[in-house]
């Protein structure tokens, strides 16, 4: 692929993901190559390496420093990469690395004091120096080398991730510059005079200094940069007059990337903005007239509105709003009246209760008129859950196991998208107590009750066999009258930001870092019902659009992930490098330990369980421990644990420290 090809498709380009930031690489390859300007001899090059050789002898004098000899070279050529006039030098002909500050940590402060000095770390190393989070340590640990100067580059030496590890930043404003040093793990490259830092400083930042340190940087866990290896990376060297002329041109067109990034965000901003209105409009429709108007008025601007793949789900929920305030529905007469259904449910409701299948329940209250969110077709009736349901309960509180033997039992983890995800399970053993009772049963709905607050009040449809899984107590288990009411209708309303926004979230309780929504309440929620023919055609209308969504969808992943992959093919063509995936890290299996200490004894007649079982292990255990010798579900355990530790009988757990249990396989 060519320049050519690339102006002709640079809408491809620059729209692809991260599409900027590879022509910005682009543009650091050629100027560092000698391809970005033609060449005007104004210097031989030699004549600045001399120059530059004896400020090194000086430097090395001044600070004691062994001077070891460095042979410059003038005539050797890589392969003609570089221009002929160009001399190929490496780092440690310009300038001097110095490692960072060894220190220790009881003698660092997080605020400035008078004889200490700031420390610049790795975390302050983006394509600018920042200063924020610094650490400061006694000016007297701080050799008079390792102060910085304005136009010093900061490097990380060391880093855990190997993208980290030899990014470079220069140290721009010599005003600024009056009190600061640099860590261990941090090391400064130091230009000599007549070197232009400049150009180095960009240097630094350019794909041909990011491959080379791909290959060095190296460790187990932490990657690692030797002094050696910044000193011999080789590159071409340009008069003094053509590096000027180059780091001009390369600030000219890294702005205009800069005002392009900045046409791009306002785009998006535009983007969402117009999307966010169209959404609004529709999710807002007051009747079938106004949610016509609203998409005739949308349907102009599609082109923003599915710009990305993201966005589809935002008219996923958009359009459950929609079919369930009816806007999507049609009257027939033939239709089976909500008057009609609703005593059928009730005959079989006393009809399972005298075969004593099931309880006798509390009487349902009425529906005042101000409870009604919202105006539903004249055939639709607002109900509540507990109308349509033949039991509503919590699962099972037994200690579940990793083992692939007994009943699988379905966590919260387990639903997603108002779909249930079997991969992922645990399994309690089959003669529990609460078996068969808990089995579940096809198109059993299943709700997350306890959860981070975002997460709880989300739902699934159990669509397996039955009697093959169960559900554990964190979740609750909806089992309609099916013949009379659609599981997929209900399912598909509990997926609506209608119904988290006015039934849900209003109801949540929220305890520490834990959110509840109980049973109690779940049977309380209002439904907009349909008759149960209508609920079978919404349904299957929804499947049909939400098929369109997610075609549509992976229409826009598989356009994107093109778009990335010209650009890659098309940066690795000019710069000659190959953009690998990631190599994953293998990590040691570890577990988090916190001790739980037993205060004081309870006594007899206090619930206090934690801490009896705490006293016959001698008054300590880890946490995961005591929770195992509990049996208890975890959020159940947490609780009881706030609760006894709030009485005093069990100590507040120091800080966790990380236990490796199993070190990785060196393959």
């Amino acid at each position: 692929m060519d320049i050519r090809t690339f102006l002709d498709e640079f809408g491809i380009f620059v729209n692809a993901p991260g599409g900027t930031l590879k022509i910005r690489e682009i543009i650091l390859f050629l100027a560092v190559s000698g391809k970005l300007l033609s060449y005007i001899n104004n210097q031989k090059p030699s004549d600045l390496l001399f120059k530059i050789e004896k400020e090194l002898k000086d430097y090395f004098v001044r600070f004691e420093k062994k001077n070891k000899k460095k042979k410059i070279i003038h005539k050797i050529k890589q392969n003609n990469i570089f221009p002929k006039h160009w001399d190929l030098v490496n780092l440690s002909q310009i300038g001097v690395l110095i490692r960072g500050v060894s220190y220790k940590k009881s003698i660092a402060l997080n605020n400035p004091k008078e004889g200490y000095i700031g420390l610049l770390r790795s975390n302050n190393i983006g394509f600018e120096i920042n200063y924020d989070n610094l650490i400061y340590i006694p000016k007297d640990v701080v050799k008079k080398e390792q102060i910085i100067l304005g136009g010093d580059i900061l490097i990380a030496m060391s880093s855990g991730s190997k993208n980290l590890v030899g990014k470079a930043a220069q140290i721009a404003n010599v005003t600024t510059i009056t009190n600061f040093s640099f860590g261990a793990f941090c090391g400064v490259f130091r230009c000599m005079p007549s070197a232009y830092n400049k150009y180095i400083s960009m240097l630094l930042l350019s794909p041909v200094y990011r491959n080379y340190i791909s290959l060095k940087g190296r460790g187990i866990g932490i990657n690692n940069l030797t002094k050696t290896n910044i000193e011999n990376f080789y590159f071409g060297f340009p008069p003094l007059e053509e590096q000027k002329r180059i780091v001009t041109k390369v600030d000219e067109l890294m702005s205009l990337c800069d005002k392009l990034e900045s046409l791009q965000k306002k785009r998006e901003r535009l983007c969402k903005l117009t999307r966010t209105s169209a959404l609004d409009a529709l999710a807002n429709a007051q009747n079938s007239d106004e949610l016509r108007n609203a998409w005739d008025r949308m349907q102009g601007n599609l082109h923003l509105l599915f710009d990305d793949s993201k966005c589809i789900d935002s008219f996923r929920k958009c359009l459950f709003d929609i079919v369930i305030k009816g806007y999507l529905s049609t009257y027939h007469c033939n239709d089976t009246s909500i008057s009609k259904t609703l005593n059928s449910i009730d005959l079989k409701r006393q009809m399972l209760i005298k075969q004593k299948k099931l309880k006798k329940s509390k009487p349902i209250s009425y529906i005042r008129k101000k409870e009604v969110p919202f105006n539903v077709p004249i055939n639709w009736q607002w109900v509540k859950l507990d109308q349509v349901s033949k039991k509503i309960e919590y699962g099972t509180s037994q200690k579940a196991h990793k083992e692939e033997s007994g009943i699988p039992i379905l966590r919260m983890g387990n639903i997603i998208n108002g779909k249930i995800d079997t991969s992922n399970l645990k399994y309690v053993n089959g003669d529990i107590k609460e078996l068969p009772r808990l089995y579940l049963k096809k198109k059993d709905l299943i709700f997350n009750r306890t959860n981070s607050f975002e997460l709880v009040g989300k739902m699934g449809i159990f669509e397996h066999d039955d009697d093959t899984y169960t559900l554990a107590s964190y979740l609750i288990r909806i089992s309609l009258f099916n013949e009379f009411v659609n599981p997929y209708y209900i399912n598909l309303y509990f997926q609506s930001s209608i119904c988290r926004r006015i039934q849900i979230e209003p109801n949540i309780i929220v305890q520490t870092n834990q959110a509840n929504f109980n049973g109690t309440k779940l049977r309380n929620v209002l439904i907009p019902l349909p008759p149960i023919e209508e609920q079978e055609r919404i349904v299957s209308r929804t499947n049909r659009i939400l098929y369109l969504f997610d075609k549509l969808e992976k229409q826009l992943n598989k356009t994107k992930d093109i778009a990335e992959l010209i650009t890659k093919t098309f940066v690795s063509s000019i710069t000659g490098t190959q953009s690998k995936e990631p190599k994953i890290m293998k990590l040691p299996k570890t577990e988090l330990i916190s001790i739980l200490k037993l205060a004081k004894t309870p006594k007899k007649k206090d619930h206090a369980p934690l801490s009896t079982i705490l006293l016959k292990h001698k008054g300590e255990l880890s946490a995961k421990a005591l929770w195992h010798n509990t049996g208890m579900e975890i959020d159940e355990f947490y609780q009881q644990l706030k609760n006894e530790m709030a009485k005093g009988w069990i100590v507040e757990p120091e800080k966790a420290y990380m236990k490796v249990l199993e070190e990785p396989d060196a393959s």
